[in-house]
């Protein structure tokens, strides 16, 4: 989700400022490009990108968090069993030993 909107983001604020965004040199916005090599403006077009998208991304990840917080707390409680595997194993050999007499 990032990617695509910080991607979008990119595109949208390039075309904004009358930049072609292949211009960036990475065949569009799918690489990240060198932050120091850009100009000024462009340069805020992608940090504002990343801002906005990481922004996005909480506004999303915040309602999930919550209806997770409420799945959870649904979650009916199964009390551990006390006795170990070998001694679960040795319980069901004995059963059939005992249905048999």
């Amino acid at each position: 989700m990032l990617t695509h909107r910080v991607g979008d983001l990119v595109v949208d604020g390039l075309r904004g400022l009358g930049v072609d965004p292949s211009a960036l040199g990475t065949g569009g916005t799918s690489a990240l490009p060198d932050l120091a090599t850009l100009p000024g403006p462009v340069k805020l077009v992608v940090e504002s990108a990343f801002g906005d998208a990481i922004a996005d991304l909480f506004l999303v990840a915040a309602p999930v968090a919550v209806i997770s917080l409420v799945a959870v707390l649904f979650l009916r409680e199964v009390p551990l069993s006390r006795k170990s595997g070998i001694e679960q194993r040795l319980e069901q050999d004995r059963e059939p030993e005992v249905a048999a007499v």
